[in-house]
């Protein structure tokens, strides 16, 4: 029995598929199957149903692969162990970020961070925020950059900044005129929101503390899972909408004159990485942490006068 016999049969159950658990390994599907059915002589039981497509697991098979996916996961950490007393900062690093942050940090950060790190094979998946912290849980992540607190004893949460929102505003809205807006401004029927399932929903109803019971003074509703989206539906010249700090310097000059800041204290999100308690890439880890601190602007690491919005 070897360790890559063992990652050949854990990247089956995963795909149920010989063909694609190859490619995942980048091997031959011959020498695949071949070393499989060697594993499953040699313990004596057969892992895999081969009669069935896609390729169930047995029994037996179940009970072996989840002892199979410990074993493995040991000599990665055991790997990443030696790494760290070598003092080299590599390995594979899996980050989950939620999307309503992804497309106005990662940018801010990526390309340094993988020309300071070659070794690091950093792979990045937007993710909600329960996704994220079931991946986590599961250590099928490594960490996630998302809004916190979630106070979930498995995992540690890092501070990274925190954001704060600003609205958005059609020219035809109410509130044009206005140079500052206070929560209380913010009329919840009057908002193009995200849909369910996204945090940043439920922190723009806490912020204008109401609950959303119609929308924009139409006769639909429109739920989107991206911000841009509703920042466009805004500037077809109908209500208003949140959006995080960081989305507003990509705007034109035109686009900004729509922006209004909220008076002191400013409501925010605060981002954290989060990790499992018993992650053991630190040296990745801390890297990260550093290249995004030194990537946003030095204001939004401070926490005075602010008001930090819950995130259920």
């Amino acid at each position: 029995m070897t360790l890559q016999q063992l990652e050949y049969a854990i990247a089956i159950g995963k795909t149920g598929s010989f063909v694609l658990a190859a490619d995942l390994c980048f091997v031959t599907q011959p020498t695949l199957s071949m070393q499989v059915k060697k594993l499953e002589e040699e313990i004596g039981i057969t892992i895999f149903d081969r009669s069935r497509q896609p390729v169930t697991i047995t029994d037996a098979g179940k009970i072996f692969l989840d002892q199979s996916r410990v074993v493995v996961r040991e000599k990665n950490r055991l790997m990443e162990v030696l790494s760290a007393v070598r003092g080299e900062i590599a390995g594979e690093f899996r980050l989950g970020i939620i999307p309503t942050l992804a497309p106005y940090l990662v940018p801010l950060f990526l390309t340094r961070f993988v020309e300071k790190y070659p070794k690091v094979h950093l792979e990045v998946e937007e993710l909600t925020t329960a996704l994220i912290t079931q991946k986590l849980k599961s250590e099928s992540l490594d960490a996630g950059i998302l809004a916190t607190p979630l106070d979930e004893p498995q995992l540690h949460e890092s501070f990274l900044f925190n954001e704060p929102y600003v609205a958005y505003l059609s020219r035809k809205h109410a509130l044009w005129t206005k140079k500052q807006l206070k929560p209380d401004d913010v009329d919840a029927g009057d908002l193009w929101l995200l849909a369910d399932g996204h945090c940043m929903k439920n922190q723009v109803l806490q912020l204008c503390n109401r609950r959303k019971e119609k929308g924009n003074g139409q006769h639909f509703e429109y739920r989107s899972g991206s911000i841009e989206t509703l920042r466009r539906m805004v500037e077809t010249g109908k209500g208003m909408t949140i959006l995080p700090w960081l989305a507003v310097p990509a705007l034109s000059n035109k686009q900004q004159e729509a922006v209004r800041y909220f008076r002191t204290p400013e409501p925010v999100r605060e981002i954290s990485l989060v990790v499992h308690r018993a992650q053991l890439k630190k040296a990745i880890v801390d890297a990260l942490t550093e290249e995004i601190q030194n990537a946003i602007p030095v204001h939004l690491r401070r926490s005075v006068k602010q008001q930090v919005l819950s995130i259920s």
